[in-house]
């Protein structure tokens, strides 16, 4: 991975070099040829108005005198200079090397006046300086694109360390935890801040399917250890011929099975915004004729809308759990309250009966399975339904007497 992501960068910052530097390097030549070429046509025009009398006059002396200054220019410009009057009869030519000539930049300026011309300035100037500066500038181009694309491959190399460390460290996570180590986490720190979002997405996702996977495991063991009872005295029961003890404990099991499944699918459901009253007056109705049968009266005190966000289904099960535990050891003639209001930044319901309370060493131990009357699950379940919803409850004493449970949601 980092191979290919240097040779990526790297590639990008070719491509970029190239789209400055070969522009910029024509550029520099051409301009250096027309500078050149300039040059030396205003040279030739300067020679052919210096030879214009001279060529039109044939005076010898006047023709020695430019022979000698085309001589003295070519000297100094290692250059040929050649003058031929209008008949190509030749005047002067300073005679350098045809090879030379290969080399050079060939220019005329015609000698005349008035519309007349006498005769033809020609210079073949050498380009060799030039082409030397053109080549020099290309070099220099081409090092500094060697030097940026060294530090752009090195700079490219970190970088893509820097990103495909920390994706092969959640590739070996995602490994892991596909070969079941599920406290596997991948680190949250190192990497660009897309990897590190990425990193705590999986950690969050495993952390769920280790979640997940430890309910299903106490589901597991919670039903072969609680089953295993009713099971054996339902067929203790049943080679007895004892039909109603085995009908109960068929009752029993049912029961059993039922908040087995509660406590296993207990985060099943996304939470939402719920009006907790509404909820506490709904479940009031369904346990009143049930509460009647009993001789206990059911009251409601939630009339004002109290937002919570919890899944609906979560907080009807909690509240039918301890509603269920309130009129099962209500005594007759007693009253069971539901009161649902915000306090200090939640949303609190209170179930409050008239039992004597607990001890405090009893209400810590009420919320741990298997402990307490029946399947020891009641409250087990409240306290893991709530837990999913990111709420929580506890048991004191109730400001009347009697035992009062709490339940803490969070306020919308």
């Amino acid at each position: 991975m980092t191979r290919r992501l240097v040779l990526g960068y790297v590639g990008v910052v070719i491509v970029v070099l190239l789209a400055l530097a070969l522009p910029l390097g024509f550029q520099h030549q051409q301009s250096e040829h027309h500078d050149l070429t300039a040059k030396v046509q205003r040279d030739a025009n300067v020679l052919a108005r210096y030879a214009e009398d001279a060529v039109q006059n044939r005076q010898p002396a006047q023709l020695a005198d430019v022979a000698r200054s085309a001589r003295a220019y070519a000297d100094d410009a290692d250059a040929r200079v050649s003058i031929v009057d209008k008949t190509g009869r030749l005047i002067t030519d300073t005679g350098v090397q045809e090879e030379s000539d290969r080399h050079a930049l060939t220019v005329a300026a015609p000698i005349g006046s008035g519309g007349r011309v006498y005769g033809t300035v020609r210079i073949a100037y050498p380009t060799d300086s030039v082409d030397a500066h053109v080549r020099n500038y290309w070099f220099l181009l081409a090092a500094i694109c060697a030097a940026v694309l060294v530090a752009s491959a090195v700079l490219g190399f970190r970088l893509a360390r820097f990103v495909a460390r920390p994706l092969l460290g959640l590739e070996r996570a995602a490994e892991a935890v596909g070969e079941g180590k599920l406290d596997t986490r991948a680190s949250e720190t190192d990497g660009p801040p897309e990897v590190r979002s990425l990193a705590r997405a999986l950690n969050e996702t495993v952390a769920k399917l280790e979640q997940i996977v430890r309910s299903q495991e106490e589901f597991i063991a919670d039903a072969s250890h609680e089953l295993r009872t009713p099971l054996t005295a339902l067929r203790l029961r049943l080679e007895n011929g004892d039909v109603e003890g085995a009908l109960n404990e068929a009752e029993r099991l049912t029961d059993l099975v039922s908040e087995l499944l509660a406590l296993a699918r207990a985060d099943a459901t996304p939470a939402e915004i719920v009006d907790a009253s509404a909820v506490a007056r709904e479940r009031v109705e369904h346990w009143r004729a049930f509460a009647a049968e009993q001789d206990v009266t059911l009251e409601v005190e939630a009339d004002r809308a109290t937002l919570a966000r919890v899944a609906p289904a979560r907080l009807a099960q909690v509240l039918d759990n301890l509603l269920a535990n309130a009129l099962d050891v209500a005594p007759a003639q007693s009253t069971v309250t539901v009161a649902a209001a915000a306090h200090n930044g939640h949303v609190e319901v209170c179930v409050t009966d008239e039992v004597p309370g607990m001890t405090a060493e009893e209400r810590a131990r009420a919320f741990d399975r298997f402990w307490g009357k029946g399947s020891g699950l009641g409250l087990a379940i409240v306290r893991k339904l709530l837990a999913t919803d990111e709420g929580e409850v506890e048991l004191g004493d109730a400001p009347g007497g009697g035992l009062e449970a709490i339940v803490r949601l969070r306020s919308a």
